[in-house]
């Protein structure tokens, strides 16, 4: 069997709308925001039909809001504020900084030497990360930042009735416990928000989004008077269930904040390295596994392999190197794969070499890979995302297979082919994209470009669910679906369907006949609702693939392989795992029932001792699978068997389809 592995490594994510017409949006539509705002809110609980407001109106909750925070004498003047804090991200903690008004936010967290910002300016948000890298946030990544903006200034900058008019305000009704009411605002060029009140307080007691199918909440408490207004003291930041960081308030001043506090922070300098005189570099990479495998060096070491993965949105350092690289690891947090879910933590990387180009003190995120190790058969040191892939335009030439990159500058030129633009969201480039499945209308997607993912496209189970495509894109009954034996809680695991696509287009490319993975899982980035699915390596070695993220776009130039019809998935029926320091020896993790294996004597657990009269240790994992998959050759295997003698295998290999058609 074909290992396929799917990662996308989001962190902090787990720490990871229609507007309706409420009372105070029609009033504003009517001409009456010229009321005073006690005047406002009370014609607002008397909407176009003029019912008398019920105790669980929108707009008696708002009020009894407005009168628990300080009433609307204070709200109308406060000019906003700047708070000194506490906070702990990642379970590393550090003082951070924040600027609040009712049109602008900026925080600046500090761990040790290193500092992240966001920053919202009307409606441009940006943000820098830890490695110092800003970026203006796209797509749903900024309607996120101007609703999270909004929450702060609620809970601190003060409002007048008319920005709570044109946010909007929708009853949501009552939480589980019946003592929260819970209002519902979408702020303009944002994302939806519930805020869940106090009934008997009044005061918000939590504010919840959905981002990229995360539930991210931010919990209200410590409230105290200052200054006229009353405000939280600590905040409870992340996913409504898991890890959550911490934010602690020490001091607050009231003052109007500049309009120049909120402007595009600037980069960090650069944190790569060339040598004089070379604007681009060339390595060879590996592809016997189907990804993209490139020699790297940490700290002087030497070289291991390092996997560019676009659906990584950091990059990542094997925890089990650590020590080799002479690394140390702190912090906390987790990180979500095509299936499960991992603990991950983070480190500080000196120098890391790919060719005669080097980054230099990157933070990256830590992270179990053996689990990958085991199944490529070759040593990983870690995985080259978007810390790296944001730093260069790369060029992939898979006829050669040759990875080209250089720093944008000007008079580069512009690569050939069909150049799609994305949108980077989550720190992953989404591209629009449409497939069909027969002759009706085709279907819109939203796809991730994921060079981590070896299958032509993964499709999700909330998207495979909603187009039918159990019933559309396959022939046959749907079978069980197939997870990859010795890896079930494997980060990377999936499971999944085989399907079949009649067409998929980016831009103004075209693909056509295309087997594919229909997820069924429900855990994991692949049952998020957030995205249609990935394109992976199967579609992308058709192309010179250009990866231009300075300007958020994907090229894709036709090679030799593109006219070329996708040759089926084919399997002996067995799943084989490498072990050992250096992956000498090999373990059958799997035999598939009445499969050309099972019949030719495998059983899961051997041991695979030589290979036609080859010691194992002199054998690779992707030559075994190579000789496995050549049908109709014939094969002598010595495997060891638990409790009993060695035995040996005569067979000649029958290759038997996985595809539905």
């Amino acid at each position: 069997m074909h290992a396929r592995h799917e990662v996308a490594v989001p962190i902090h994510s787990r720490t990871r709308a229609s507007r309706a017409f409420a009372a105070l949006v029609l009033l504003l539509a009517c001409g009456l925001a010229s009321l005073s705002p006690r005047a406002v809110t009370a014609a607002a609980a008397r909407p176009v039909a003029q019912r008398r407001a019920t105790p669980d109106s929108v707009a008696l909750t708002l009020d009894r809001w407005v009168g628990a925070v300080g009433g609307w004498e204070h709200l109308d003047h406060a000019p906003g504020v700047h708070l000194n804090a506490r906070i702990t991200r990642g379970g590393v903690p550090g003082p951070a900084e924040l600027w609040v008004s009712r049109d602008g936010f900026r925080e600046v967290d500090t761990q040790g030497t290193t500092l992240r910002e966001r920053v919202r300016q009307g409606s441009h948000c940006w943000g820098r990360d830890w490695n110092g890298k800003t970026r203006e946030l796209q797509g749903r990544d900024l309607a996120d930042g101007i609703t999270e903006a909004f929450v702060y200034a609620l809970a601190y900058a003060g409002f007048t009735a008319a920005e709570l008019a044109a946010a909007g305000a929708q009853d949501g009704g009552e939480d589980s416990t019946r003592t929260l009411r819970i209002v519902r605002f979408t702020p303009r060029g944002g994302s939806r928000c519930d805020v869940y009140f106090d009934a008997e307080s009044g005061l918000p007691v939590r504010a919840v989004r959905t981002h990229l199918g995360d539930e991210l909440a931010t919990t209200f408490s410590g409230w105290r008077l200052h200054e006229g207004l009353s405000m939280p003291f600590a905040l409870l930041l992340g996913a409504e269930e898991g890890e959550v960081d911490t934010l602690e308030v020490a001091s607050a001043t009231r003052a109007a904040i500049p309009e120049s506090m909120f402007t595009h922070p600037p980069d960090a300098p650069t944190d790569v390295r060339l040598p004089a005189g070379v604007a681009e570099v060339t390595v060879p990479f590996n592809f016997e596994n189907e990804h993209i495998m490139v020699d790297c060096s940490v700290n002087g070491r030497p070289p291991v392999w390092f996997m560019f993965d676009t659906g990584a949105d950091v990059s990542v350092v094997n925890s089990a190197r650590l020590e080799e690289y002479g690394l140390s690891a702190f912090g906390a947090s987790t990180a979500s794969g095509g299936g499960n879910s991992a603990s991950v933590s983070f480190t500080t990387v000196p120098s890391l070499k790919i060719g005669a180009a080097e980054l230099v003190g990157q933070r990256n995120t830590v992270m179990d890979l053996t689990g990958l190790e085991r199944v490529y058969g070759m040593p990983l040191g870690g995985i080259l995302g978007y810390d790296f892939a944001s730093r260069f335009v790369i060029v992939v030439d898979y006829d050669q297979h040759m990875f080209h990159f250089h720093v944008p500058r000007p008079g580069a030129g512009v690569p050939r082919g069909d150049r799609v633009p994305f949108l980077l969201e989550g720190g992953h480039p989404h591209v629009h994209g449409t497939i069909s499945v027969d002759d009706s209308a085709s279907i819109e997607a939203d796809f991730i470009v994921d060079s981590g993912a070896a299958e032509s496209a993964n499709l999700t189970t909330p998207f495979v669910r909603a187009n039918q495509l159990l019933q559309r894109a396959r022939r046959k009954p749907t079978a069980a679906p197939s997870v990859m034996a010795g890896s079930e809680k494997q980060f990377f695991a999936q499971t999944s369907v085989r399907g079949h696509l009649k067409t998929l287009r980016l831009g103004n490319t075209l693909v056509r006949e295309i087997p594919v993975n229909l997820q069924q899982g429900s855990s994991g980035m692949y049952a998020s609702t957030s995205f249609s699915g990935t394109i992976g390596e199967r579609i992308l070695r058709r192309f010179t693939t250009t990866y231009d993220y300075p300007h958020s776009a994907i090229v894709l130039e036709p090679n030799a392989e593109y006219a070329r019809p996708f040759t089926p998935r084919m399997t002996f029926g067995m799943t084989l795992l490498a072990d050992g320091p250096g992956y000498p020896s090999f373990m059958v993790a799997g035999v598939g029932k009445d499969s050309p294996a099972a019949i030719a004597g495998f059983r899961a657990g051997d041991q695979i001792v030589a290979l036609d009269g080859q010691p194992a240790a002199k054998l690779r994992l992707a030559g075994i699978r190579a000789a496995l998959a050549e049908d109709g050759a014939r094969h002598t295997v010595d495997v060891a068997r638990e409790g009993q003698p060695p035995q040996r295998l005569s067979f000649t290999v029958e290759q038997v389809s996985i595809e539905d058609r």
